[in-house]
């Protein structure tokens, strides 16, 4: 973790009490490592609002639910609905034509059906995301590498 106080260690970690060890020093030596804050005195810092860990059954927080999506879970809404759900709520928020939230199921059944295999999207699949721009498709092509999702047409968004 960054140089911190011992008492700053104690207060950030505090946020994972009853965690499982792994989730522990995957915090402490990944994540916190990322969620920086400048302070007005210049410091650079770990900064957190709440955490929450869990596996496909439960999910566990030293907070209580509304302080969890008061302080940040809410960011989650769409990833903790029911995939149907959720997906509805996608094509709403974003106003996806039906050939887009298609593309959007074809990959969420390709991705749950063998989550480490590789996925190559096409350029006519490429092309039902829409995007209008250079920075659009750059946007797009990180979130997707970040899925670990490639692209078979490498000359869009670069």
């Amino acid at each position: 973790m960054l140089s911190t106080t011992r008492e700053e260690e104690e207060r950030l970690l505090d946020f994972f009490a009853g965690a499982p060890r792994e989730v522990v020093e995957l915090a402490k030596n990944e994540t916190l490592e990322y969620l920086l804050d400048q302070r007005e005195d210049g410091t650079i810092s770990p900064s957190i609002t709440t955490a929450f860990w869990g596996d496909h059954e439960t999910m566990t927080s030293v907070d209580h639910i509304v302080a969890l999506v008061q302080y940040g879970g809410y960011l989650l809404e769409r990833q903790l609905m029911e995939p149907e759900t959720a997906i509805e709520s996608w094509r709403d928020y974003y106003e996806m034509t039906a050939e887009q939230v298609n593309l959007l199921k074809s990959i969420y059944e390709r991705k749950i059906s063998n989550p480490h295999g590789s996925i190559v999207l096409s350029r006519g699949e490429l092309e039902v995301i829409g995007a209008e721009s250079p920075e659009g498709w750059r946007e797009s092509r990180t979130s997707f590498e970040e899925m670990g999702i490639d692209w078979e047409d490498d000359s869009l968004g670069k």
